[in-house]
């Protein structure tokens, strides 16, 4: 047995899926915090999302990132941008935010990245 080296340009075997691309948009938005907005056509429920994205997650081996499902809301968590948003906090350096933006808005700040499953 024996090696050959090949070209990673010429290598076509490796690639990303949908979420990992999802995860990594995520991780370089800089959000502590922010819902996964999934439809019926993606997912069968809650639960998969959320089971998929923690799969994906492991196999990437992010251990500062965590999925959470709380009232069939699925979130993602960056573990040390909450903890630090937590800290700033609790020192009260942090603004408050607009009361007036609408659910909606808020959504779409913090959505980041729609993925579409074929």
């Amino acid at each position: 047995m024996r090696l050959k080296p090949i070209d990673v340009e010429n290598f076509k075997g490796y690639r990303k899926t949908k979420l990992q691309k999802f995860i990594i948009d995520f991780i370089d938005s800089g959000i502590a915090v922010a819902e996964v907005v999934w439809v019926e056509g993606d997912y069968k429920s809650y639960g998969s999302v959320q089971s998929s994205l923690t799969t994906s997650i492991k196999k990437m081996n992010k251990t500062g990132i965590q999925v959470k499902a709380i009232d069939r809301r699925v979130y993602l968590i960056n573990k040390a941008l909450y903890e630090r948003e937590v800290e700033l906090l609790k020192n009260g350096e942090k603004k408050k935010e607009k009361s007036s933006d609408s659910p909606e808005e808020k959504a779409q700040e913090t959505a980041g990245v729609d993925i579409k499953t074929e």
